[in-house]
């Protein structure tokens, strides 16, 4: 991922309040971790056996998805506590 593209989405997570589950100090081709299970005053970022609702059919909360597809952008479970935004 281009690291202005990336800069860009933690900025737009870190505003909409997600900050806390985004990690960077992951590093795979630039991609982003966000740590799904554990919440952080909004909810859990993602839930990897829940879906409905607030969270779309993979269990990542839909919000978090509004704003990584702004950027062309996609996310994807690494495991069941934690998954990537990927460039799209």
């Amino acid at each position: 991922m281009h690291k202005g593209k990336r800069n860009a989405i933690v900025k737009a997570l870190t505003k909409a309040g997600w900050g806390d589950a985004v990690r960077t100090d992951w590093e795979r081709d630039g991609d982003l971790i966000i740590i799904a299970e554990q919440d952080f005053g909004k909810g859990c970022a993602g839930d990897y056996y829940r879906f409905g609702g607030d969270y779309d059919d993979f269990g990542v909360h839909n919000e978090i998805n509004e704003i990584v597809q702004k950027y062309g952008c996609f996310t994807e479970w690494v495991h069941a506590g934690a998954f990537a935004v990927c460039r799209g």
